[in-house]
């Protein structure tokens, strides 16, 4: 994302930029409290020159790729977090019908009733995908047709 324009975020344009452009740099890597199997880096553009045809989409339009952009991202968490859900609910019905204690194994206990926990949790998880599936089908109208990932999708 670059500014070409004005002042706002119509003024913000998306351009490729090649990795051997001149100008071309990155600060160091933040220290993330989060997740950090994907670098971050601040891009920094010292001089940079960019072919015009290296525009992506319409100009002044790269704030609205980059919002829908978030789009897809947050989809991504949701299905990350879905998938961690639901292994985290598998392990777990396996120990507590394993583990035992006091002669019996811990699905017998009252206030570790495994079945309703599991009905439970089951239905929550079950709407959490079909409201990640019900977002996940309305991106694809909401993407610039000359995008690289309109382009790749294809």
């Amino acid at each position: 994302m670059v500014r070409t324009g004005g002042e706002g975020p119509k003024g913000i344009s998306a351009v490729l930029v090649e990795a051997e452009a001149k100008g071309l740099s990155f600060g160091a890597l933040e220290d993330k409290m989060g997740w950090r199997a994907q670098p971050t880096a601040q891009v920094q553009f010292d001089d940079c020159e960019i072919p015009a045809e290296n525009l992506i989409g319409e100009a002044g339009r790269g704030f609205a790729y980059a919002m829908a952009g978030l789009d897809g991202g947050r989809l991504n968490i949701a299905a990350g977090a879905l998938g961690g859900a639901q292994r985290a609910m598998d392990l777990t019905m396996g120990y507590v019908s394993e583990r035992k204690a006091f002669g019996q194994s811990l699905d017998q206990f009252q206030a570790c009733n495994s079945v309703w926990q599991s009905k439970r949790c089951g239905c929550n998880r079950h709407g959490s995908s079909c409201g990640k599936r019900r977002g996940s089908s309305t991106l694809p109208r909401r993407m610039p047709r000359n995008s690289a990932r309109w382009q790749s999708s294809m």
